[in-house]
């Protein structure tokens, strides 16, 4: 078994989401490492596919502001009804009774409502039916350009559960427009994600294996101190020796493997160096001083010297 050098050894955390069922009409599952850390329980999270619920209002999908998805769900009150009840009704799967959850949801007032609003109920998130009772959010201004994130936070009861995104205007030029609802446990991380959202790569640690370590070469300094007495003599500050520094050799079959031996040692990183067979030389060591490439004598074979000094990770 050859000698293995391995750097990025903090690797980039996998994080992968997941629909639970059909895609954009089932929660939503964010996975680090396998491990669930989070589910939205909004079985539609992406507004602007406009299958949501909507009540006395017109429905649409507007590119012209969005948080997630590339358009948000525009809400234009009628003029025909007989209430100011203007909403999106966000339908939700797997909550559990007795459990403590946050929703929250992005809103733009693109400009300010003019017409009969309703009271808490005008751009506002209300959650009817919770163990303590009816739950509201603080209402975004109404200041035209007013883009901001609402929420609120609910237990769950055993009667029916209904949460509703308000418009509240009677005027159908008052339009408002909601993205990115999220619901999930109120002890878990409140930031947006779907089942489609893009998650972290996987980066794998960079490694190079060369055919043979032509030479290892160590030293510890001293870092003793030494005070001078008067009249003769000295006296001595003893202290552990340094790690150690000196200078790996390292044998490559050809250029290419020689020269991204070299490429990997010019990265900002830490490195690990393990020899199966020369144990005493196993360490953790950073860059200190020059990482030299030179062509073999043999012609065929290429040499790196890696100039290193050893650290604790």
């Amino acid at each position: 078994m050859s000698a293995t050098i391995t750097s990025n050894l903090s690797s980039t955390t996998t994080t992968a989401y997941a629909w639970t069922g059909e895609a954009n009409n089932s929660p939503s599952v964010k996975r680090v490492n396998g491990v669930e850390v989070g589910r939205n329980h909004v079985t539609r999270p992406l507004v602007e596919a406009l299958t949501s619920q909507v009540a006395n209002a017109t429905q649409s999908a507007s590119q012209a502001w969005s948080t997630s998805g590339g358009a948000s769900v525009e809400l234009a009150p009628r003029t025909d009804r007989a209430s100011n009840d203007t909403f999106l009704s966000v339908e939700t799967a797997g909550l559990v009774v007795g459990q403590t959850y946050t929703l929250s949801a992005d809103i733009q007032v693109p400009r300010a409502q003019v017409g009969s609003l309703r009271g808490n109920q005008a751009r506002g998130i209300t959650v009817f039916g919770p163990a303590e009772g009816n739950v509201f959010s603080e209402q975004a201004p109404n200041v035209a350009g007013t883009a901001q994130r609402l929420s609120v936070t609910f237990t769950v009861g055993t009667g029916a559960l209904i949460i509703r995104l308000y418009n509240g205007s009677d005027n159908a030029a008052d339009i408002i427009r909601w993205d990115s609802p999220l619901i999930a446990r109120a002890d878990q991380a409140q930031t947006y994600f779907a089942g489609d959202t893009y998650g972290s790569s996987v980066t794998a640690p960079d490694t190079t294996e060369p055919v043979l370590v032509l030479g290892y070469e160590t030293s510890r300094r001293s870092q003793n101190i030494y005070h001078d007495v008067l009249g003769g003599g000295q006296d001595v500050t003893l202290r552990p020796a340094a790690l150690r520094t000196g200078t790996l050799r390292l044998l490559f079959a050809d250029e290419d493997s020689a020269r991204d031996a070299v490429a990997m040692h010019a990265k900002a990183a830490l490195f690990y160096f393990e020899d199966p067979d020369r144990r005493i030389a196993t360490m953790y060591y950073a860059i200190d001083g020059d990482v030299r490439l030179a062509l073999h004598e043999q012609r065929e074979l290429w040499t790196v010297d890696v100039a290193y000094r050893e650290v604790n990770p």
